[in-house]
């Protein structure tokens, strides 16, 4: 049975990226598009949990076939961003008429990437600390009070 449900969710997928390939066809404004296919995303999300709930063996198996399609959109995205932010940060600096603008340029980019690593950086380590200092909280107080529950639910924590 849950084949079947599994299929019918494809199906259902399939025939809401068909209206959206029919909507382009018709020539319809890309921004409606847009919202449509937001629209359809969010309608088929609130079905799939609302029918088969948030913990359904048959929404696992779909938004696993679903990840298929959109991890390939994704992608393939990214294979025509990168190339064209790269090819307009070198026409920038090739238009520079200036050469004693390309050293004030290069300081703000290695200035602009230092700050955001470092910012990165420290609220990474911040977390981490914080994960830290409660995990040893919580085995020191597990180890005074030798509840075994207490050891139970933070066994599953990796400290």
């Amino acid at each position: 049975m849950d084949t079947f449900f599994l299929l019918l969710n494809i199906a259902i997928l399939l025939g809401f990226i068909f209206v959206l390939i029919r909507m382009q066809q018709k020539h319809v404004s890309f921004s409606k598009r847009v919202f449509t296919g937001l629209g359809l995303g969010v309608l088929l999300g609130v079905y799939l949990q609302l029918v088969f709930g948030a913990d359904s063996n048959v929404v696992s198996q779909t938004s696993d076939w679903y990840n298929i399609a959109g991890r390939g959109y994704v992608r393939l995205l990214m294979m025509i961003v990168i190339p064209l932010v790269m090819v307009s940060i070198i026409q920038s600096i090739i238009n520079l008429e200036k050469s004693s603008e390309l050293g004030k340029i290069s300081l703000w980019i290695i200035g602009i990437l230092v700050g955001t690593t470092a910012v990165v950086s420290t609220r990474r380590y911040r977390k981490l600390s914080t994960l830290r200092s409660g995990c040893r909280r919580n085995r020191s107080r597990s180890s005074r009070t030798g509840s075994r529950s207490l050891l139970r639910r933070h066994a599953n924590r990796s400290c």
